[in-house]
This record gives C-alpha cells, structure tokens and sequence, in this order.
C-alpha cells in the first residue's frame, strides 16, 4: 500500500527537536518528547476533514469514518453499513452517493480595486489533493482554467491576483481532485471597481484619503511570504498589528473592518497590506462601509 501523508504538525513552540516517541494504541495517543518538554498528540482529529461525506472519505485516515452525518472516530464494533471508509480506494463515487450535501458548494463575494491585490484563498482538508481554478467571466460564458504567470501566483493557501484587471472579475471556482475523484470546494465571485471609481468615491467622502490611492503598489510580498509558510506566532503578531492599525480608525471604519474580518486570517492580512497603500478605503467608502 501507498505510503499516506494525513497531516504536518510542529509540536513543540520553540521548534526542538524530538528525541522519543511512544504510541499508545489503547489510549490512541502518540506521545513526543524533546529535551525541554513533553507532548500529547490524538491519532484520530476526524473534524479536521469537515463536514463532507467526500473529504472524509478521501482522507483515507484509518481511525477516521462517516457515520452518515459526520466524520467520525472508527468503532471497529459498529455495523458495516453505518460506517463508510475505504482506506485503500477512498473512492466517494461509491460511500457518499447519498450524501445530501454532496452537491452543496459555499460561496463568497469579493470586491477588488483596479490595480491593486486580491487573494483567492482555498485550503482543501486534504494534503494529497489537487487545486485546479477554473475562470467564468460571465453566466453564459465557458469556465476557462486559471493559468499561473507573473501576475497570477499560485500559493499553499489559494491564488494571488496582482495588478487585478477588470477582465479578472467574474466567478471562480476553486476543484480538489485527488485518487480520481474532482469535486468543487468553493465559489469566489469577484467585482473589480474602477480604480478612477474608487478614488473619486473616496475624495467625496475625504479628500485626505484620495492623496493615498493613485501610483500607490500593494506591497504583498511580505503578505506573501506569511500565507505561505507562517512562523510560529506570526499569526496572532499579525492579527495584533491589524488591531493597531484599525483602533487608529474612526469607529464607523472600525466596525466595518471588523465585520468582514472577524476570524479571518487571510483576509487581515490582504487588508493590512491595503490599508498602508489606499485602495481599502476607497473600496469600503464606494460600498458604503464609510
């Protein structure tokens, strides 16, 4: 049997080295030692998969399984037919085909400034998928795939558009194929306002903010970087510097940013890179944020 990759962990804060390992099949925990600390680590986190027959199923985790309703720990004791997990094949054709949220695929709005940075971002449960982007300009239009370049950056956790157009606008749909199987995880619908639309709806409501927006570049090289391959703790340093940034707002700005940022990671980092070149606010001030 092919040799499975079901999750990366760094287990210990300051990166130390592990020296021992010992696994306890009855209690189902692996415990890792270094020389300064000692950790507990579950083998079966089945929520991880979501809530999808398919993406259980596809994990192909032996100590996971779906009952019917969820991704759930596997009761060797439980009958056959309430438990569906191929470790071997994981093929969802065959255990999810009465799935009723098999069809069901989450959407999401996005707004863009002509000339700035958007970020497609879609993280699969699985780490043997494959992300495939597909593009529809239009209802009518055919879906094109989406081909990375020097403008369009492929990265572990979505797609970067930089120097977004108005031909990037349109609905994108992000695919996970993995042992055979294609099934689409996401719809992002993209708006791309004019970047004279935006700075004209910013110097109405304050010409202070309109000197901020034209010639300005995104700098998301750092952002980038971040997305990428966080260090440890940079996430919360992250969310702490988009925290400065926002209370030195006005409190109706405040409320805004916070509405579409509470618990999102990736989007407090795309706006903390806009926030210091412009077009955020002259984005949330031409949709009435501000």
């Amino acid at each position: 049997m092919e040799p499975l990759l079901l999750e990366e962990l760094q287990v210990f804060q300051d990166a130390s080295p592990i020296t021992s390992l010992q696994l306890s099949s009855k209690r189902h925990q692996l415990y890792a030692g270094s020389a300064t600390a000692l950790a507990q680590l579950p083998l079966h986190r089945c929520g991880a998969y979501g809530k999808a027959c398919a993406e259980c199923c596809l994990a192909r985790d032996p100590y996971c399984a779906w009952d019917g309703n969820t991704c759930t720990r596997y009761v060797p004791n439980t009958k056959r037919r309430f438990r569906r997990q191929d470790v071997r094949n994981g093929d969802p054709n065959v255990l999810c085909s009465e799935d009723p949220r098999r069809d069901t695929v989450p959407q999401k709005q996005l707004y863009g400034v002509e000339g700035s940075t958007v970020f497609l971002e879609c993280i699969p449960k699985s780490l043997q998928a494959h992300i495939l982007w597909t593009h529809q300009r239009a209802p009518n239009d055919p879906q094109r795939e989406v081909r990375m370049d020097e403008r369009v950056v492929r990265t572990e956790r979505g797609v970067l558009l930089r120097s977004v157009q108005r031909a990037d606008a349109g609905l994108y749909l992000c695919h996970a194929t993995e042992h055979g199987f294609t099934q689409p995880l996401l719809r992002l619908s993209l708006e791309v306002i004019g970047a004279r639309q935006a700075t004209g709806a910013a110097s109405a409501g304050d010409p202070q903010l309109a000197a901020g927006i034209p010639g300005r570049k995104v700098w998301y090289r750092d952002f980038l970087q971040l997305v990428e391959r966080p260090p440890l703790g940079a996430t919360d340093k992250l969310r702490f510097d988009f925290w400065k940034v926002r209370t030195k707002l006005p409190q109706r700005q405040q409320a805004a940013i916070k509405a579409v940022t509470e618990g999102d990671l990736g989007v407090c980092c795309l706006l903390l890179s806009l926030l210091a070149s412009g077009p955020l606010v002259a984005l949330a001030t031409s949709h009435g944020f501000w």
